[in-house]
Protein backbone atom coordinates (compact mmCIF):
# COMPACT_ATOMS: atom_id res chain seq x y z
CA UNK A 1 0.00 0.00 0.00
CA UNK A 2 2.95 2.70 0.58
CA UNK A 3 3.83 1.84 -3.41
CA UNK A 4 0.81 3.12 -4.13
CA UNK A 5 1.35 6.45 -2.57
CA UNK A 6 4.94 7.38 -3.64
CA UNK A 7 3.71 9.16 -6.84
CA UNK A 8 3.25 12.83 -6.71
CA UNK A 9 -0.14 13.79 -5.60
CA UNK A 10 -1.52 15.05 -8.90
CA UNK A 11 0.32 12.47 -11.10
CA UNK A 12 -2.78 11.91 -13.05
CA UNK A 13 -3.65 15.22 -13.75
CA UNK A 14 0.09 15.80 -15.33
CA UNK A 15 -0.57 12.73 -17.65
CA UNK A 16 -3.63 14.25 -18.70
CA UNK A 17 -1.82 17.64 -19.40
CA UNK A 18 0.77 15.25 -21.24
CA UNK A 19 -1.13 13.66 -23.48
CA UNK A 20 -2.94 16.79 -24.19
CA UNK A 21 0.04 18.31 -25.35
CA UNK A 22 0.60 15.05 -27.50
CA UNK A 23 -2.43 14.96 -29.05
CA UNK A 24 -2.18 19.47 -29.75
CA UNK A 25 1.54 18.62 -31.75
CA UNK A 26 -0.14 15.52 -33.91
CA UNK A 27 -3.29 18.27 -34.68
CA UNK A 28 -0.46 21.05 -35.46
CA UNK A 29 1.63 18.52 -37.62
CA UNK A 30 -1.33 17.80 -39.24
CA UNK A 31 -2.23 20.92 -39.95
CA UNK A 32 0.71 21.80 -41.41
CA UNK A 33 1.14 19.02 -43.45
CA UNK A 34 -2.19 20.24 -45.15
CA UNK A 35 -0.64 23.21 -45.22
CA UNK A 36 2.28 22.55 -47.46
CA UNK A 37 0.05 19.95 -49.57
CA UNK A 38 -2.07 23.43 -50.07
CA UNK A 39 1.22 25.82 -51.08
CA UNK A 40 2.29 22.95 -53.38
CA UNK A 41 -0.51 22.91 -55.23
CA UNK A 42 -1.31 26.67 -55.32
CA UNK A 43 2.22 27.10 -56.76
CA UNK A 44 1.61 24.41 -59.23
CA UNK A 45 -1.35 26.05 -60.39
CA UNK A 46 0.17 29.29 -60.68
CA UNK A 47 3.26 27.81 -62.87
CA UNK A 48 0.93 26.11 -65.03
CA UNK A 49 -1.11 29.46 -65.39
CA UNK A 50 1.90 31.17 -66.23
CA UNK A 51 3.01 28.88 -69.11
CA UNK A 52 0.27 27.78 -70.95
Amino acid sequence: MSRRNTGPLFEGNNRRLAAQRKADRRKSARIMLVLKYLLVAVVAAILVKIFT
